[in-house]
């Protein structure tokens, strides 16, 4: 909770209080689903109509009519939460990049609700796909292949491929059944920021937003791996990891063999997420061990520091303790991110252990240091 400056209102988020005459300042909103308190107060008194947050058998099926008619939700997945439309929609893709900020040269993921879905959204379908798909679907991972050409190249950003996953959340799994064919999404923040793990984390990213005002948000609980998913590429002579995530490169190389030894794209490729900045929150990010950290405190402003509870912070600083399981820290991070990126804040420093099974989320943090 922080309090506005001007007229004293204890709020969750970060805003700045718009009123003048202090007393005014007292309306509120509150979405449905997790509690989210929305401080929405302006000098006329009235309340602007912003996105709302839904949930249940009828929010799903809500969901499902606007995506038939070519609108664009906000749903839930294990990973993080996605800003959806139909695939096969070119006007409701133009809409997702429109909404988003996101460039055009960046591809989409399509969501499937079935192995034989995802078949008929590509022109090859390789014996490692059946050992992958059997395998991790639903799941946190991506596969990239040959599109067909039933779909839209802007689905995948104009290229010849198509990033397809199928999403272990019951309630995406449930409203791409609604919408009666794949959805393609990104993750559902602005573009180049922090995905949001949470339904009131869209809300904050979008409740300014005039093009959002009706934009429907299924919530579905926090995501239970926060971190996008791994993304790998069958469409050449050896498969590919284009981005890291839960699933790890040795889960993959004992089910299909071994990957390319490519190192990690730092330019836009078939995958989202590839660009050399990305996941940034608006404060810089430095990230460091903790044989470095004191200096980086030194250089003076308001710290705030992400790092494991064995390290000591001077208390003069905020410390958020991120968990010590790479499992744990991954659901985390994005949450993290967010509680740190304050006004207040200067700038966040991240104490990361080293190991290859940090290797997703250090990726994300590279990316939001640059």
């Amino acid at each position: 909770m922080v309090t506005h400056k001007q007229c004293g209102d204890r709020v969750l988020g970060v805003y700045d209080c718009q009123l003048i005459d202090a007393e005014k300042c007292s309306m509120w909103m509150r979405g449905v689903g997790d509690g989210y308190h929305r401080h929405v107060a302006q000098l006329t008194g009235e309340i602007p109509h912003m996105p709302q947050i839904q949930q249940g058998p009828n929010a799903v099926q809500e969901a499902g009519r606007q995506l038939r008619q070519g609108g664009l939700v906000v749903i839930p997945t294990e990973t993080v939460y996605g800003l959806a439309g139909l695939t096969h929609s070119p006007d409701a893709l133009i809409g997702i990049f429109e909404l988003k900020g996101r460039p055009q040269d960046n591809p989409l993921i399509a969501h499937v609700d079935s192995i034989e879905s995802a078949k008929r959204l590509t022109d090859r379908w390789p014996a490692s796909a059946t050992t992958l798909t059997t395998a991790l679907w639903p799941g946190p991972l991506t596969i990239v292949l040959p599109r067909s050409q039933d779909v839209p190249p802007i689905a995948s950003a104009g290229l010849d491929t198509l990033a397809i996953r199928m999403p272990n959340h019951p309630v995406a799994q449930k409203i791409i059944e609604a919408a009666g064919g794949p959805l393609s999404a990104p993750s559902a923040n602005r573009s180049g920021r922090i995905s949001p793990t949470t339904a009131s984390h869209v809300l904050d990213d979008y409740h300014n937003i005039q093009a959002a005002s009706d934009l429907l948000i299924i919530d579905g609980g926090p995501c239970d791996q926060g971190l996008e998913s791994t993304v790998i590429d069958l469409s050449g002579s050896l498969p590919r990891l284009l981005r890291p995530g839960t699933i790890g490169r040795g889960v993959i190389g004992d089910l299909i063999g071994p990957l390319a030894k490519d190192p990690l794209p730092s330019s836009q490729d078939a995958s989202p997420g590839t660009t050399l900045r990305h996941y940034a929150p608006i404060k810089p990010v430095h990230i460091c061990q903790q044989s470095s950290m004191l200096a980086l405190l030194d250089q003076g402003g308001n710290a705030v520091v992400i790092g494991p509870s064995t390290i000591v912070v001077p208390p003069q600083y905020t410390h958020l303790q991120l968990p010590i399981d790479p499992m744990d820290a991954a659901r985390m991070l994005y949450t993290l991110l967010r509680q740190a990126d304050q006004p207040s804040t200067t700038h966040i420093i991240i104490v990361l252990p080293e190991g290859d099974q940090w290797e997703a989320v250090r990726d994300r943090l590279s990316r939001a240091a640059t």
